[in-house]
């Protein structure tokens, strides 16, 4: 606008002057005088002169601020298109973060479910065994109450018949074997004879033992009679209820060396021995 209003007043400013020359040169031929003609003349080419510099600074200024004006606009566009991107750098961010907590308020849902149907199966499966525990429960009540109750006999009749291949625990002979029979790890009951110099001995003894109102097993050791002290040879421990319950049965006697032997027989043999000193 500037330059508009710069260049009709410099257009108004030339024409006021050729407008004057004109009227001069007219007034001058008027008159008939040639020197004022000559001088008016002069007048209008260098108004001419000075109309021309004018325009071509116009047009420079004219330039230079279609140039300013371009620079400017070059400016606003790159502000323009720098603002464009970063608004669309924000709005992928949000996006991104939008879809991330999205995303991880699914997992949270998801473990959520997956932790309450956990439970919920935790829950189905103690139910399912406290249901079964109840079952087996009732079914042993039931056949306790079936079954008729068992207790311990008073007295027990032992027949000692015979041992084969028995260890031999003397160096220089044979051994004089011997059975012990207790209860638990209580003091002997009672005892066979030695057999003299054999491992496969016969005794063919019998002999009813008290039982004692809380004993489980009744404990067979076979000992190797001596004059000094008498040797180990064997041991087993007969569990009353499992073998009296079914009738009278025939228990073969275990040493060290035969997987008869137990650790829980050793342990009884210990203590009586332990006992005794």
């Amino acid at each position: 606008r500037q330059v508009s209003t710069q260049s009709t007043w410099e257009s108004n400013t030339v024409g006021i002057r050729l407008w004057h020359s004109v009227c001069g040169i007219c007034v001058m031929a008027t008159h008939g005088n040639s020197a004022w003609v000559h001088g008016y003349k002069e007048l209008i080419e260098r108004d001419i002169e000075e109309t021309t510099r004018d325009n071509q600074w116009l047009k420079e200024e004219i330039r230079q601020v279609l140039f300013q004006n371009e620079v400017l606009r070059q400016r606003f566009k790159q502000m323009d298109d720098e603002e464009q991107r970063r608004t669309m750098l924000e709005a992928e961010r949000r996006r991104r973060m939008d879809d991330d907590l999205q995303k991880r308020r699914e997992e949270a849902r998801l473990q959520e479910q997956r932790d309450r149907e956990s439970r919920y199966r935790l829950e189905q499966e103690r139910e399912e065994a406290e249901r079964r525990r109840r079952e087996e429960e009732e079914r042993r009540k039931r056949q306790q109450q079936q079954q008729p109750q068992w207790t311990l006999p008073p007295n027990l009749q032992l027949n000692m018949i015979s041992g084969r291949n028995l260890i031999n625990s003397e160096f220089g002979g044979k051994s004089d074997p011997y059975v012990n029979a207790s209860f638990d790890d209580g003091p002997v009951v009672w005892k066979t004879k030695a057999v003299s110099g054999n491992l496969n001995p016969n005794w063919n003894e019998a002999h009813v033992l008290p039982v004692p109102p809380h004993a489980r097993n009744l404990v067979l050791t076979v000992m190797d009679s001596d004059l000094d002290k008498d040797d180990f040879m064997g041991t087993v421990a007969v569990p009353l209820k499992a073998h009296l319950a079914n009738g009278p049965q025939t228990v073969q006697l275990g040493s060290r060396s035969n997987p008869k032997f137990h650790a829980a027989d050793e342990k009884i043999l210990t203590k009586k021995k332990k006992k005794k000193k």
